[in-house]
């Protein structure tokens, strides 16, 4: 329902200063009940990252996320092309949009980065299936992989090596630690490097 609404606004943004303050909510509401959606389901398989139940609601949440980042992908080019001193001039003459302020300044910093409708679109499309690779590596070290302690130079102490440890482990002042977590991490990567 709310993604119907929101390609009602496509081409419509630079009609008022009223239509505008009406996507802009529009726009909260839905990004906010999407990181919802994706917020939750992200928590519950955060729990045990083996319930393949909550493997699918991540799936599907994130799969959600995309096409609405594809279905808002409209608007920041719609309003570029309105022009900054006009979004300005409405934003001080009409109370519903002062609160947008910094987000018109920070859409003016950003807009070399901006690019057409359609290929924000197609860059919001494309977030599944390149999100793939990255969550899959999460899932390994998360769940599969097991990595062999890390040990310092006095050989009294043993580091457990993981996913959430390594970064740390990396930092030790105990060279033989960072080494002996280094290899412990690349062993148990390259243990999969043929599946």
């Amino acid at each position: 329902e709310q993604l119907s609404l929101t390609r009602q606004f496509h081409g419509r943004l630079a009609e008022s200063p009223d239509t505008l303050a009406d996507w802009l909510e529009h726009y909260q509401a839905l990004m906010a009940d999407t990181q919802r959606v994706v917020m939750y389901a992200q928590l519950d398989y955060s729990v045990d990252t083996n319930d393949q139940t909550a493997a699918e609601r991540v799936a599907k949440a994130t799969s959600l996320a995309s096409m609405v980042q594809a279905a808002v992908a409209f608007a920041e080019p719609e309003l570029m092309s309105i022009g900054f001193e006009t979004l300005r001039r409405w934003q001080t003459t009409h109370p519903r949009l002062k609160i947008y302020a910094h987000y018109f300044d920070n859409l003016e910093r950003m807009s070399a980065h901006v690019r057409s409708a359609e290929v924000e679109e197609l860059l919001g499309l494309v977030e599944d299936p390149f999100r793939t690779a990255a969550s899959t590596h999460g899932v390994l070290t998360n769940s599969e992989l097991v990595f062999a302690p890390a040990h310092s130079s006095d050989g009294e102490h043993a580091f457990e090596v993981t996913h959430g440890t390594i970064t740390a482990l990396l930092s030790h002042p105990d060279r033989e630690v960072r080494r002996t977590a280094w290899e412990s991490y690349a062993d148990g990567h390259l243990a999969f490097q043929k599946t």
